[in-house]
């Protein structure tokens, strides 16, 4: 079932990021899980003049991607990102099945950056095990992938430091546990 104009109003947010006399550019944000669609338009002759007005530039621009930015929502609300738990499939170093068996990952940012005419994307993984968190971050432009592909994109970017990170607490781990160390003072 498609998604109507009055549930899109209440789970989506729609902004004018960019606007000139023939072009507009719209994002759409999920208010649910900050999901982001950037939709460019460029108006033609006949959908503009200089007495258009900005909104009726939007409406133009938002009619004629109306199917484009109907399928996504609908795929958003069926498929959402969801902050949390994620679960690596390839770490360097120490191995998938190792890493996940000792750390807890989670997505602790995912959002367009800066707020005001963004051109980053920004996740953000906390890594952690007892007595330990590590937190790392990765930028990706705008446009480069659907929002849907970027937690793959921020991994694959951030896991070599994650596993140099990981094998190294492991093995400092292993060096202290059940070695006898002598105190210098109370």
């Amino acid at each position: 079932m498609s998604i109507n104009i009055s549930d899109f109003n209440n789970e989506f947010e729609t902004k004018i990021i960019d606007i000139c006399e023939e072009c507009v550019e719209l994002i759409i944000k999920c208010k649910i899980n900050f999901e982001l669609l950037f939709v460019p338009c460029v108006l033609t002759q006949e959908q503009w003049t200089e007495n258009t007005t900005t909104l009726e530039k939007f409406e133009c621009a938002f009619t004629e991607n109306s199917t484009t930015i109907q399928n996504w929502a609908n795929s958003v609300r069926a498929n959402p990102i969801v902050f949390g738990a994620y679960t690596p499939t390839d770490v360097p170093i120490i191995g998938v099945t190792t890493f996940n068996n000792e750390f807890d990952v989670s997505v602790c940012r995912y959002e367009a950056y800066p707020a005001e005419k963004p051109s980053l994307f920004v996740v953000d993984f906390v890594i952690s095990t007892t007595g330990s968190t590590y937190r790392t971050s990765y930028c990706i432009p705008l446009g480069t992938t659907s929002t849907s592909g970027l937690l793959g994109i921020a991994w694959d970017a951030t896991k070599d430091r994650v596993g140099t990170y990981a094998s190294e607490l492991i093995t400092n781990r292993e060096l202290l546990t059940g070695a006898v160390i002598l105190p210098n003072s109370f």
